[in-house]
């Protein structure tokens, strides 16, 4: 049946209507998206910002730790050393008041020592197989002077005899500790826990 031409105009008019109604629909709609990716890179780029912020304060920190461990190493060997080359160079200071004073050092100087070597592990717990080692060689060399001091009294060249070695020890130990904590700090990066499910910059 033919339509009038009245109806005919109205029937163009409502597709008309409907087809430009339909391209607003999806015009806001591919807006919408785009809205939602763009905000969705942002933050993506956002987080990826916040976890290398957070990676290189971890490694800062893991640098600023493993510098003062070795300071603290460096520390208790000095002390080690001062004592013992009285042994090599001054024997006869080596009187009750020194080993006294030596041992008054030490347990001030270790209990440090410890603290350092643990926040170390703690922020990146590879680090102890190479620092480990060197942390010991600072109690062995300790106690070594430590029991030889005891001597003094009754086996005095026995005792120097082992003072002296410890002192060469010691010293051997200085020269190369610079260049292990050199090889210690290349390429440290501090382990961090992966963020929760949920986690976010502001948390």
């Amino acid at each position: 049946m033919a339509l009038d031409k009245e109806t005919a105009t109205l029937v163009a008019a409502a597709i008309a209507a409907t087809a430009a109604l339909t391209n607003t629909v999806i015009s806001a709609w591919r807006q919408s998206r785009l809205e939602e990716r763009k905000w969705q890179r942002t933050r993506s780029d956002e987080l990826d910002k916040w976890k290398q912020q957070r990676q290189d304060d971890a490694d800062a920190s893991l640098r600023s730790a493993i510098a003062s461990l070795g300071q603290q190493l460096a520390a208790c060997i000095q002390a080690i050393s001062w004592f013992t080359w009285k042994a090599e160079k001054a024997p006869d200071s080596l009187v009750p008041a020194e080993i006294e004073k030596y041992d008054v050092d030490m347990k001030a100087l270790l209990p440090p020592l410890v603290g350092a070597h643990l926040l170390v592990v703690a922020l990146d717990p590879t680090k102890d197989t190479a620092i480990k080692p060197l942390v010991k060689t600072a109690y062995v060399l300790d106690a070594r002077t430590a029991l030889a001091a005891t001597k003094l009294v009754d086996s005095r060249k026995e005792a120097l005899a082992d003072l002296r070695k410890c002192y060469a020890d010691s010293e051997e130990f200085l020269e190369t500790l610079h260049q292990q904590f050199a090889g210690i700090l290349t390429g440290a990066r501090a382990t961090i826990p992966p963020l929760e499910v949920g986690g976010n910059p502001g948390s």
